[in-house]
């Protein structure tokens, strides 16, 4: 794997991924607030500024064959690295409240780029 991260040029991040970027997301985390009548209830917390990112369809096969991992997804995005972005943040298509689009469900940090799978 290194030699593939390695013939990425130091200036990949500020040369082609503004040409190929496709989408901005929104992170959250979840979090649980007590209810007005009880009981407790889920929200979602994140920043306001979105993420640039390149999205690409996916599935648990190809995560499977590509990465060795069984887990189930429908997504993967690259983007640059970010200590903020998690496992198991919620995942927005746009800024909005209720229930995420997608769930974070991997995050592979590579030195120049962040790798994530989305459920």
């Amino acid at each position: 794997m290194s030699m593939i991260s390695s013939s990425i040029p130091d200036d990949y991040f500020n040369v082609v991924f503004p040409l190929i970027k496709n989408a901005q997301l929104w992170f959250k985390t979840r979090s649980t607030v007590p209810g007005q009548q009880g009981g407790d209830v889920e929200t979602w917390v994140g920043h306001a500024e979105p993420i640039e990112v390149y999205m690409e369809p996916y599935s648990s096969a190809m995560a499977k064959k590509e990465y060795g991992l069984e887990i189930e997804c429908q997504k993967r995005i690259f983007c640059p690295p970010d200590p903020n972005i998690l496992q198991g943040l919620g995942v927005y298509l746009e800024d909005r409240e209720g229930k995420p689009d997608f769930i974070l469900e991997s995050v592979m940090d590579w030195p120049r780029h962040l790798e994530c799978l989305l459920k």
